[in-house]
């Protein structure tokens, strides 16, 4: 019995990433690591993002792709991660069309100190519900965006969550 128990946890052990539902995406150039759900459409370098994961389509009628975002910025002059956020928000309600910043605060992503905030604003006539997490280490800063239709938003909180708790800083490789 302990044998057929040991050779399982072996065998769960060995193929877990064979059934996991989630792929680790590095960026050694930009220093960060995150595990996006495998089934969604991944593309990098699109819009100013380094990497996009959107949902595949649940129906016909399915207006919007739920979507995961990571950009980074370099920056200039050293910034706290309260003032980096706080001007980031101030940017998202001068930038997008009735947007409202519903909730923040203060997460640990792995070890790593953040800041999150749920927004809604307003993307033609659709209300749109966003996760943004935002991570300042030493002269870059992480923005993690995550993006749902307003109806649909706590059925994908819980994946978001999921991905961005596995947003690790990676050794930066040099060009």
């Amino acid at each position: 019995m302990k044998y057929i128990i040991c050779v399982i946890f072996t065998l769960l052990v060995v193929f877990e990433p064979c059934f996991s539902s989630e792929l680790k995406y590095i960026n050694k150039g930009k220093g960060f690591s995150i595990n996006i759900p495998v089934d969604w459409k991944q593309s990098e370098d699109f819009m100013g993002c380094i990497i996009v994961s959107v949902s595949p389509r649940e129906s016909e009628e399915d207006k919007f792709s739920e979507n995961i975002n990571v950009v980074s910025e370099t920056l200039k002059t050293k910034i706290s991660l309260s003032k980096y956020f706080e001007s980031g928000t101030e940017m998202i309600k001068k930038c997008l069309n009735e947007a409202t910043v519903v909730s923040s605060g203060n997460i640990k992503l792995g070890k790593i100190d953040s800041k999150w905030a749920i927004y809604t604003h307003k993307l033609n006539k659709q209300e749109i519900k966003v996760l943004l997490f935002v991570i300042v280490n030493e002269n870059t800063a992480y923005s993690i965006t995550c993006s749902a239709d307003s109806v649909d938003f706590e059925r994908y909180k819980p994946i978001f969550e999921k991905c961005a708790s596995t947003f690790t800083l990676e050794k930066k490789q040099e060009d």
